[in-house]
């Protein structure tokens, strides 16, 4: 199991790489090629589809490494009984966003399926809706992972709740 979680991990890194490298890529090609007379179209509806999945993806990736916003000087000042209740709370809320998200994130995906960027007519914007549910349900995976089966946390042999 802590195989597949790293290699998920591993996995979401380079995409994001390589999703960063293609909005550069494409964005400095259709800035020149605009400048020389030859605008491109297509160029900016890549970029927002690479940009939509390099956001959510990197949220994964931001999650895995603990690296959100968190204020903790409060949290830390309270009894060990009242921290485990805050963190299950967390735990359940955060939880059912990330179930709602990708609920909601499939139901948009389905929607939008004949609907189709501007720039390229061939391409549905179900692709760039995708990003909602499947990283949902990336995000999904690793807060029960790091919830239930990551056996160290600062050195300890606890799991989260």
């Amino acid at each position: 199991m802590k195989r597949m979680y790293k290699l998920l991990g591993n996995i979401e890194q380079v995409f994001c790489g390589i999703l960063l490298a293609i909005i550069v890529s494409i964005l400095f090609i259709a800035v020149v090629l605009r400048i020389i007379g030859h605008p491109v179209s297509w160029g900016y509806d890549i970029a927002l589809l690479a940009s939509a999945w390099l956001v959510f993806i990197g949220a994964d990736v931001a999650f895995r490494k603990g690296e959100f916003v968190d204020v903790d000087v409060a949290f830390n000042l309270l009894h060990k009984n009242i921290q485990k209740t805050f963190q299950t709370i967390s735990f359940l809320l955060i939880l059912g966003f990330l179930i709602a998200m990708t609920y909601y994130g499939t139901h948009l995906s389905i929607t939008t399926w004949n609907r189709s960027f501007s720039g390229i007519p061939f391409l549905s914007f179900t692709w760039a809706t995708l990003s909602i549910p499947v990283s949902a349900l990336c995000m999904t995976i690793t807060l029960l992972y790091r919830t239930f089966l990551e056996k160290s946390i600062e050195g300890t042999n606890q799991t989260l709740l």
